[in-house]
């Protein structure tokens, strides 16, 4: 008897801990989901703000600051939209980044402009992974069939060894989404018939 007490209360305790880490989960996930979801008005609003308020030291391009490359998602700290937003409003420390006063709908603007790659038309994107990006470029992917970078790889499509310089992250998801959409008349490939067939 005492020991089938024992069972349920570990039971119980192994249910409820059980519960608890799946309410975690999904606040991660929701999380994760809401970051990134911007409409076009706050990207073309948060432009207008970085200019005024970010650009001195930052650059109009976002990379004014060693180490961060806010163009291109390369941060020292922030991860998510809530640590951007948090570097925003609490500045970084010894005099690095003062703390900016921003209204909630301009420092949504903000986040939103960086995560779109400072395209004010663009589509706010989270950055990926390069790791990952580099297993699936070159396995199931499929891409290194075609692309060269670095060095390494055929010339049958464009080589893509300087293409995170060129492109935005906005503009490099677009054209992973509809290739055909974003691919410049030059890279086009054709297929040359002889009259022999």
């Amino acid at each position: 008897m005492e020991d089938m007490r024992f069972f349920s209360r570990v039971v119980l305790v192994c249910f409820a801990a059980f519960v608890m880490f799946l309410a975690g989960l999904e606040r991660g996930v929701a999380q994760e989901f809401a970051d990134h979801r911007y409409t076009s008005e706050a990207i073309e609003a948060g432009s207008r703000v970085y200019v005024e308020q970010c650009a001195l030291c930052h650059s109009r391009r976002g990379d004014g600051v060693d180490g961060v490359d806010l163009r291109r998602g390369l941060f020292r700290t922030a991860t998510s939209d809530d640590d951007l937003r948090r570097v925003i409003t609490t500045g970084v420390g010894g005099g690095q980044m003062p703390a900016f006063d921003l209204q909630p709908f301009e420092l949504d603007g903000v986040v939103a402009y960086i995560r779109a790659g400072f395209d004010p038309s663009g589509v706010a994107v989270k950055v990926g992974d390069a790791s990952r990006g580099q297993v699936l470029f070159a396995g199931s992917g499929g891409c290194a069939s075609c692309h060269r970078v670095n060095g390494q790889g055929p010339r049958t499509a464009p080589d893509l060894s300087e293409i995170g310089v060129v492109r935005t992250p906005a503009a490099l998801q677009r054209t992973l989404l509809d290739p055909s959409a974003t691919l410049l008349p030059i890279n086009r490939p054709i297929r040359a018939v002889t009259r022999d067939g």
